[in-house]
Parts: structure tokens; sequence; C-alpha cells
């Protein structure tokens, strides 16, 4: 509350953006210690998470008043006039304190009280069981066992404490073997996959550098095109920069979306976890996947080839657990990638937004195979960033341990449950087979039809094609209200 200088401001304008007459709603900005709120002169409530906010902007003052735009990590963008310019440095000022937060124990989560008791929020915690899940593939068995060598995170701290490895992988080998790999991150098992005709696992290691095919035998090597944390971010800046241009053509906004490279990313990712998937299938081969470090690329890369494979994963309780498997327990550095401290920015990337993108279009192309719709992925998106529920925060199993998160914070995962009617998908069919393995088709992708402009405002942008927030933004009133695109992913 400290941060706060003004807690109401009367006479605020919100504007629609969406409008080319600069439409706006007249109400009151209040300032509380979780959220920013508007309420306008029909009582209807616009609610903005402090830590939802990537950028705050205070524009110079007009005759109207005083400009403040602000940009969510979810891709929302809202846009008031401040009467007085002495209310709007202070509400900027504000904001600016309030949605970069130095320590974990002042984030949301450590103050949200859904009003349970000790026991429920640990039953809520209890709900994904990861050793159940690997029972559940098959493991152990005769050439996979459960290892503790890494029990009091001795030998690898951003792997967690239980992993699954080779039978004839003793701690000796196991301990040596970490010594070669980058953080220590040796091979282990992300997921195996069984069935009548075949008996094929896909397991997981990460190191700095590329095997060298000399030191194996029977091997094929394969590079994949994914780039690194970097050139995402700059590519997500870059289609951000495209949204906040004004009076953008179709063919400039197009122009603009390509050279982001934006849905290049999505297709490599995308092709990665095909080619994973068809190395199992078809070849009947056991993969390894690692990237620099082992907890983006192959996360990304594991947990996409296992929904191609697998599909339990498919379910709103698997993909659940499926998160929670790939990238939560594996040390995908959330609070990182996803600014939840006021940290380096050279560390931020849109890793796990990229992700649920690619499950979008896998639910697109094939709607009856999954039993979540795109509010599923919404509502998750959503919470990576809201820090309202404890399960994103942190980078690894260890430190999440520390900040003791299951004892101070609430799961998200019962919620979702419990809403589970909200987020089914109508045409799902949970008639197919267990290992129906997708073969998605990433020649090119479609976008929804757009209906328009005045129904489609009120949709809530996804992750899953943020893009399309982009094109509603700017499609020139000339045009007609319906538009049906193809991009090809070059």
């Amino acid at each position: 509350m400290e941060h706060i200088r003004t807690t109401k401001v009367e006479q605020v304008k919100l504007l629609d953006r969406f409008s080319t007459s600069n439409k706006s709603l007249t109400g009151t900005l209040y300032l509380t210690a979780t959220h920013l709120l508007f309420i306008d002169s029909h009582q209807k409530e616009t609610w903005i998470l402090h830590h939802h906010i990537a950028l705050v902007e205070k524009l110079a003052l007009t005759t109207s008043g005083c400009p403040l735009v602000i940009q969510c990590k979810n891709f929302r963008i809202v846009h008031f006039i401040v009467p007085r310019e002495r209310d709007c440095h202070d509400i900027y000022n504000s904001l600016l304190q309030l949605s970069k937060q130095a320590k974990y124990e002042d984030l949301y989560a450590f103050s949200y009280n859904p009003k349970q008791n000790d026991s429920e929020r640990l039953q809520g915690w209890q709900l994904i069981d990861l050793a159940e899940e690997y029972k559940r593939m098959g493991v152990p068995n005769s050439n996979w066992q459960l290892s503790d060598a890494n029990r009091e995170y001795k030998i690898c701290e951003t792997y967690p404490r239980e992993l699954y490895v080779p039978r004839i992988a003793s701690k000796p080998i196991i301990v040596g073997s970490s010594k070669f790999r980058s953080k220590g991150r040796f091979p282990v098992l992300s997921y195996y996959h069984q069935n009548k005709e075949l008996n094929a696992m896909a397991n997981r290691a990460a190191g700095k550098g590329y095997e060298n095919e000399d030191n194996y035998s029977n091997i094929r090597f394969q590079f994949v095109g994914i780039e690194n944390i970097h050139v995402m971010r700059s590519s997500l800046q870059k289609l951000l920069e495209v949204n906040g241009t004004k009076g953008l053509s179709v063919s400039d906004f197009y122009s603009g979306l390509e050279s982001s490279g934006w849905l290049r990313h999505i297709k490599a990712v995308m092709d990665a976890a095909i080619f994973l998937a068809k190395a199992i299938m078809v070849e009947n081969a056991s993969v390894l996947v690692h990237c620099s470090d082992g907890w983006d690329r192959t996360s990304q890369v594991c947990s996409l080839g296992s929904l191609l494979l697998d599909s339990y994963y498919r379910t709103i309780k698997g993909f659940m657990v499926l998160i929670e498997k790939d990238w939560i327990s594996f040390g995908h550095k959330f609070s990182e990638r996803c600014g939840h401290l006021d940290g380096d920015p050279k560390e931020v990337s849109p890793v796990f937004t990229q992700f649920l993108e690619c499950v979008w279009h896998l639910t697109e192309q094939f709607p009856q195979d999954f039993e979540f719709n795109e509010a599923f992925l919404l509502q998750i998106h959503e919470h990576i960033h809201s820090c309202q529920f404890g399960n994103f925060l942190g980078n690894c199993q260890k430190e999440r341990e520390e900040l003791k998160l299951k004892e101070k914070t609430y799961s998200l995962w019962p919620f979702l449950l419990d809403d589970q009617k909200k987020y089914l998908n109508p045409l799902y069919s949970s008639k197919s087979p267990k290992f129906a393995v997708l073969e998605p088709n990433t020649v090119s992708f479609s976008f929804k039809k757009l209906s328009n402009v005045k129904i489609s405002k009120q949709m809530k942008f996804s992750p899953r094609n943020c893009y399309i927030q982009f094109i509603l933004n700017h499609l020139p009133s000339k045009l007609p209200c319906v538009l049906r695109s193809k991009l090809c992913c070059l």
C-alpha cells in the first residue's frame, strides 16, 4: 500500500480501441494493493491485476486529459484518459512500483485467500501425482527404475527429487554422466510409450552443445530449427510493435507479421514435436531431446510430442499432469521467463506461451480429440502471469520447496476443475483409442472466421493467436466484416 499515491480518480475515460471515432466510457478509476479497477457509469467493472501489467506509458497531455496506456502480459491493451495530469502521474508511478515486485513474498499468491482451510489447500496440491502418472505409463518396469540419486538435489538442483532412469544406470554412472552436462542435467525419462506392437520411450536430457555421433552406435542425429529465448522475445516484441502501429493496412500488417517470424517459430516447435512422435511410432526408436540448458525448447518438444502420442494428455486432467511433468517438475524457469519479479529483462521469453499456441493449433486441426476448449488454454495463460496461485512461481522444484508454496499458497488445478464445465469441448469424442496418434499439418495455419468487429471485440484474446487480435485492431472500415485468411509459415 505504500506505493499507492492515490486510491481514486473520477471522470476517467476508457477508450474503445476498436472504434474509429475514439468512443469512450466515463467512470471512476480505483487503485488497490492488487488490482486496478475501472467502474463505468453503467456499473460495468474492468479489473487489471498488477502482475499482468507489462508496460505503462504516460503520454503527452492533450486537451481532453492525460493519456495512460497499459499493455498487459496477456496481450490486453487498455487506454485511459485521466482529466488531471497530476492524478495521471500518481497512477503511473504507483503502477510502475506495484507491477514489479522485488521478492516472492510480495506476490499476490501469498496474500490471496479463497477461504479454504489448510486441509483443503493441501488436497488441492495433492491433486496431481506424478508417481501415479509414471505408473500409468508402465514404469518402473524391467528396463526403467526410480532413482533416489537426486533426492537431496545434490546432483541437479533444477531437476525434481524423483527421476526415472535405465536400470543399468547405477548411481556412479548417473553422477559421472551429470558432470558432462550443463547444470548437471543428465538424461532421464520424460515419457514412456507403450502399446501391443510397440515398446518405445521418449526420454529427455539437457546439456549445452550437441552430441557427437561417433560416440554412439546406431544413432541418427537431428538438429531442429527452434531459436533461443532471445530470438523468441524479439519476435514477440516485433509483433507487439505491429499491433501498436495505428492506421496499418492489412497488407502492411501481413508484412509485419511475416517479418516478426512468430509463425515460423510456432511451426519450428510443431515440426520438432512431429519428428519426435514419428520417430517413436514409425521407427520404433528411443529419442533423446536436449537444448542449451534443457528447460525451454526441451520442455516444448517433449510435452508436445507426448500430446501427439498419448490421448490422455488431451483431457483436462491429463493436460494439467503434462504441464506438471514436463514444465513445472523439470525446471522451466517460469518466474524468470514470465518476469514475475523485477529481474533481468533478458531472461523474459514467451516459451510457455508458444507451447499453448501450438496446442491451440492442434485443437483446431483435431476438434474431436481434445476434451478442453480454448477458454481452458486462456485461463492457464492468464495465471502463469497473474501470480495468484503458487503453481508457476519459482524456477524449479527446489526453489518452490524453499518458498513453502504448498503451505502458503493455493494450487490452480482444483479451481479449474471446479469450473471444468466452462472448459469442455462439445465436439470431444472420448471413444478415441488410448494411443490415437495425431499427425498435424504444419504447411499452413488458418485463422478462424471472424464474424464482425463489434462482436469480436468482446473476445478474450489468447496466447494461441495473439495475431488475431492484431488483425481485429487494424481492419480497415471499408473492408467487409468477415475476414478469411490463410498464412503460410515459410
